[in-house]
């Protein structure tokens, strides 16, 4: 006869979860006893398991069970066929090279008179977008698409998975327009199939976006583009 005792570990500092994993540990082995030996067993939950991430595809879908259910499992075949992502394909390498998909680390810092950080408050990491250099390799060509996808995944896959909370991780996007103008072209193609393939995947894990710089000429053409 065994002792079944179940315990969960969630940290929000980071580098705090091994510590607190011990702490259960010694909670839980307080309870073994001759009469009753004690096997603990240990599951490690990631961002993305159900376990964490079911609560975002019900609130995606305001509750309703059986929709937020063909939600997660269309989001799970997605993942199935979409991964493992070939990192050493040299089309991606050279995006990745030139950063027209890359990610912003950013802390909010305050300082004491003396320059000193007296206070550093993590905000949500950025996946970056440079749209000119999108352009200037070919955003129209399906390929290139492809290519920014899957590096637009690479990132947000990355970035969600250090969030301290696997609950409610969360990232921001910002597309830099610099550059672009109606003139040269600006190519709807990549930014909608970016969103097609965000939106249906990473519910409830963005923070803000934003597209800037962008002219007031421009306002309507981008509006269109992203509904």
């Amino acid at each position: 006869m065994f002792t079944k005792t179940q315990g969960r570990v969630i940290s929000t500092k980071q580098g705090d979860a091994y510590t607190q994993l011990l702490s259960k540990i010694r909670e839980i082995k307080t309870l073994k006893s001759k009469t009753n030996p004690l096997v603990i067993s240990m599951e490690r939950y990631m961002w993305d398991s159900r376990v964490h991430s079911w609560s975002r595809f019900l609130s995606a879908r305001n509750g309703n069970v059986p929709e937020a259910m063909q939600m997660i499992q269309a989001h799970e075949a997605w993942r199935n066929d979409f991964f493992p992502i070939d990192l050493t394909d040299a089309s991606l390498q050279k995006l990745l090279r030139v950063h027209a998909v890359s990610e912003i680390d950013v802390a909010n810092h305050i300082v004491d008179g003396d320059g000193d950080v007296v206070d550093s408050t993590k905000k949500a990491p950025v996946v970056y977008i440079d749209f000119s250099k999108l352009q200037e390799m070919g955003a129209e060509s399906e390929s290139i698409q492809t290519d920014v996808v899957k590096a637009f995944v690479v990132y947000t896959e990355t970035l969600l998975s250090k969030q301290p909370d696997p609950r409610s991780p969360k990232t921001s996007q910002f597309v830099d327009l610099s550059g672009v103008s109606i003139k040269q072209g600006l190519q709807p193609g990549v930014l909608k199939k970016l969103y097609a393939t965000f939106e249906p995947n990473y519910p409830e894990t963005l923070e803000k976006m934003v597209l800037y710089p962008v002219p007031r000429m421009m306002v309507k053409v981008v509006n269109a583009m992203l509904r």
